[in-house]
């Protein structure tokens, strides 16, 4: 059995590669060299895969803006699942997407483009999953820069600043550490379950603030509240909807609750 992995140059995808190496014969794959249909159907990716072997799509541009992002998000997955459904390949597909897609009111090209990757896949021998913020820690539990959250480790590193504002509470997640999804998905790989949709939650939720402070405090950096409504207040209608239609500053400047928007939960 062979696991093919996309998206491996990605925080979650490079994580797993390295990982699963120690238990199962790997194949990468760039998916930016697989940018529309014609490229897939002349992939080496579709010419090695074999029933009983298991895909890992990783793959996603978080800040779509052209068609090759677009692909990634939405059709890649649609045109994979339709191929091995109709070669009657039996290859499992985890899929991994985001909690994003659980809330209606986020319209930002990321969200809305991953929602419908969710819609096209066929769901035969298909598992969805549903994270919430990843990120990782080392043996003291300290957050080590990696994934969306390298961005307050490279804000904190900024010299110039004597005290850096963030916005308070902002967003609610419950994050998990990637190697507890690590070791959840090889759970996936090593049973026979090939079809359902997690929405994954770690057991401990911290607010944006939270996260931030926990970092700030390790750099040894001063820091202070911006309230959420007292910024959103005086933001132009206009900047507003900016707001919310790109989501690395939504993630910022939000008052979601991730985990009150999915249901059924499972805790890693």
């Amino acid at each position: 059995m062979k696991i093919f992995i996309t998206g491996t140059s990605g925080f979650i995808g490079n994580y797993l590669n390295r990982y699963l190496k120690k238990y199962f014969e790997i194949v990468s794959f760039d998916l930016r060299k697989i940018n529309n249909l014609k490229t897939l159907n002349e992939s080496k990716l579709l010419k090695e895969i074999n029933s009983g072997d298991i895909i890992i799509n990783c793959a996603a541009s978080l800040r779509p803006k052209n068609k090759t992002d677009f692909f990634i998000n939405s059709d890649f997955p649609y045109f994979l699942s339709k191929y091995l459904n109709d070669k009657n390949l039996h290859t499992k597909i985890i899929h991994i997407s985001t909690v994003n897609t659980n809330v209606e009111f986020l319209k930002d090209n990321y969200s809305l483009s991953k929602k419908r990757g969710e819609e096209l896949l066929k769901t035969e021998n298909v598992i969805i999953l549903k994270l919430p913020l990843i990120i990782q820690e080392n043996n003291n539990k300290e957050l080590i820069q990696s994934g969306q959250l390298s961005i307050f480790f490279k804000y904190l590193d900024l010299k110039f600043l004597p005290i850096y504002p963030m916005i308070y509470p902002g967003n609610y997640f419950n994050p998990i550490d990637i190697g507890k999804l690590s070791k959840f998905i090889l759970s996936l790989i090593n049973s026979e379950e090939n079809k359902g949709i997690y929405n994954l939650s770690g057991l401990n939720k911290f607010s944006t603030w939270q996260l931030f402070e926990k970092i700030a405090k390790k750099k040894n950096k001063k820091i202070i509240k911006i309230k959420t409504k007292l910024f959103t207040k005086f933001l132009p209608k206009i900047l507003t909807k900016l707001v919310y239609k790109y989501n690395f500053l939504y993630n910022l400047i939000g008052n979601i609750d991730f985990e009150k928007h999915s249901e059924n939960n499972k805790l890693i």
